[in-house]
């Protein structure tokens, strides 16, 4: 399974998950299939942090995108041109690279100050309400900090989903499927387990360019409806 195998795969299953979200919310089961996108994206993420040439380049790029993707973003989930109650799945991404680069800068020279960086990443995507909140940047870390070492991603995710679901659970008084639902994340690892390290196709831009298009074309259909 090569990176661009795995971009693939993760638009698909985004794809699907947007589907569920603004043609056919009444089928739970595509949001459920939709939780195995991101643990892909963040992966993916990490491992674009080790290989990149440049990374002053990979953090002008995710951010752009952010910017760009946030109306196609704020139309189709919220109806406006621009709604700040919730931020596209590039923030996250990218306050993601900015926990683990300050982390890897930071870690042998003074581990407080590479833990309280990363935790301060953490607050921040909370605080700008970006996709996944907090759960987003600590799925990021734990890639980074395990990295291949599978036995300690799997209990690392099942950790910080357990605690989510928990929460969840203890406002709603009850367990239902959709406060359970970010649980199934962990059905992407046996996809990315099987990572080979390898590049595949050239692919770079797939992700970048699909995202805010596809969100476009959905709302147009929304519209249609």
């Amino acid at each position: 399974m090569t990176s661009s195998n795995l971009k693939i795969i993760a638009c698909l299953i985004m794809l699907i998950d947007h589907i569920g979200v603004l043609l056919f919310p009444q089928y739970f089961l595509l949001r459920i299939i939709g939780r195995l996108a991101f643990p892909i994206f963040a992966f993916l993420i990490v491992e674009g942090y080790f290989h990149t040439k440049d990374l002053k380049k990979y953090f002008i790029r995710l951010g752009l995108f952010a910017m760009l993707s946030e109306v196609p973003f704020d139309r189709a989930f919220n109806h406006a041109w621009l709604e700040f109650g919730s931020q596209n799945v590039f923030f996250t991404l990218f306050i993601g690279l900015i926990a683990i680069a300050i982390y890897d800068k930071y870690a042998r020279k003074s581990l407080v100050i590479a833990v309280v960086g990363t935790m301060l990443c953490v607050m921040l995507n909370a605080l700008v309400r970006g996709d996944y909140s907090m759960i987003g940047v600590l799925v990021i870390l734990g890639f980074y900090h395990y990295r291949n070492q599978q036995i300690k991603i799997l209990l690392w995710l099942l950790i910080i989903n357990g605690i989510y679901v928990a929460l969840q659970v203890s406002n709603l008084d009850q367990l239902t499927l959709r406060a359970s639902a970010q649980l199934f994340e962990l059905l992407a690892l046996p996809i990315i387990f099987v990572y080979n390290g390898k590049k595949g196709l050239r692919l770079k831009y797939l992700f970048y360019i699909f995202y805010p298009t596809h969100l476009l074309i959905l709302y147009t259909i929304t519209l249609m409806n």
